[in-house]
């Protein structure tokens, strides 16, 4: 989300990137440089390199550098227990993990050593958050970027103290946030930057050469978007069924077998296991050499349960119908937020894609958003808005 925003504001600022833990692998990819939290420690940091080199033993490789991941596990432990005392943070540490981190202290040392005329942030909890605090205290602008419309996140955004300004993708998630306390002068509707790449003016016409090439003819093509359900929610702890999505893979299966004029494409989520095999002629999976804007204009319905598939279907026009049984929906309320059309059963799927099917109407509506192709722009000219009133003194 904060690639082509660093790419567009780089060109006539100086920018300081700190890719807190996976991050650096992305802006690496991009050559974008980066600091991370081991240059965050300092020669007076035994006691968190001792604690972090504990933490990380036992965890398995990954994409993050052992110096980051101690660093990143002492310095956030160290303030931890320094916060709440060694016995209670052992408690909450155990019990929940990174979850408890917040790392204000050391974010506030770091941008006290940089000394920025604004930060740029997204949602994301722990570190990112923690930045987001210290730069308040330190009396340094910020802005957040919220990326889509987690209820969890939005509350957070929500918070007056929480960023001096907020981004966000769409109207709705704009009145949710004035509903929920923050100041509506607070709230840009930008879009995310990470959907400008789904603009294309060409669009209608490779949609339908799309179709041609799959030979769908008049079919009414569903796409069936994916995800892994959990057995217990990590965000709010609900009770979930891993099944759930097989259940309604199979359901869907089943009506396309029974309506002759209908065709199901099954895309699994990247993460996901899939291993059921397909058959028929009118089920297919989906090829992930078509690009994914290209594919989501070509169908006439998309079915998600919470999955962002659902969202940039809404944004090019394709109908979505949520499966509002996750244990994700509350705190991804597609259909609450007007984006999509919630069943409460999977026995509902069937009468809700006659429904799309049947109506023009539907077929029209789209997602209240702001156009895809511009987000950047739109977060760049309000960073150059901040810093003018910065330094003429109005801020």
């Amino acid at each position: 989300m904060l690639v082509p925003v660093i790419h567009a504001l780089a060109k006539t600022h100086e920018t300081c990137c700190l890719a807190l833990t996976t991050a650096k692998m992305v802006l690496d990819a991009e050559h974008i440089s980066s600091k991370g939290f081991k240059d965050l420690l300092l020669a007076t940091d035994e006691r968190a390199l001792k604690i972090g080199g504990k933490l990380v033993e036992g965890l398995p490789a990954g994409p993050v550098s052992k110096d980051e991941s101690i660093a990143y596990l002492g310095l956030s432990y160290v303030e931890l227990e320094d916060k709440v005392g060694e016995k209670e943070a052992e408690n909450l540490y155990s019990n929940k993990g990174r979850a408890v981190f917040l790392p204000v202290n050391s974010l506030k040392r770091f941008l006290s050593q940089e000394r920025p005329d604004l930060l740029i942030t997204t949602i994301s909890p722990r570190a990112e958050e923690a930045s987001i605090y210290a730069a308040r205290e330190l009396g340094i602008p910020s802005i957040c970027l919220v990326d889509l419309f987690a209820r969890p996140s939005i509350r957070r955004a929500s918070q007056k103290q929480y960023a001096d300004k907020v981004c966000v993708i769409s109207e709705d998630v704009k009145q949710l946030m004035v509903q929920y306390g923050r100041e509506a002068g607070d709230i840009f509707v930008t879009g995310n930057p990470v959907f400008d790449a789904l603009y294309d003016p060409d669009i209608e016409s490779k949609a339908k050469s799309l179709r041609l090439k799959k030979n769908w003819g008049d079919k009414k093509v569903i796409l069936w978007a994916s995800q892994i359900e959990p057995s217990i929610s990590p965000m709010n702890g609900k009770k979930g069924d891993p099944q759930l999505p097989n259940k309604i893979e199979n359901f869907l299966i089943n009506q396309v077998e029974s309506e002759p004029d209908w065709h199901l494409i099954i895309r699994p989520h990247p993460n996901e296991n899939h291993t059921a095999e397909i058959s028929g002629h009118d089920v297919e999976m989906c090829d992930q050499s078509d690009p994914l804007n290209i594919l989501l204009k070509a169908v006439d319905a998309v079915v998600i349960m919470t999955s962002t598939v659902g969202y940039e279907a809404g944004l090019v026009g394709t109908p979505v119908i949520s499966v509002d049984l996750s244990v994700f929906s509350d705190d991804t309320p597609y259909s609450e937020l007007n984006l999509s059309e919630g069943v409460k059963s999977i026995e509902d799927l069937k009468p809700a894609l006659s429904a799309v099917f049947a109506s023009e109407a539907n077929n029209e509506k789209k997602i209240n958003a702001v156009n895809t192709h511009n987000a950047t722009d739109r977060i760049v000219n309000i960073v150059e808005t901040i810093l003018t009133e910065k330094m003429t003194g109005e801020m």
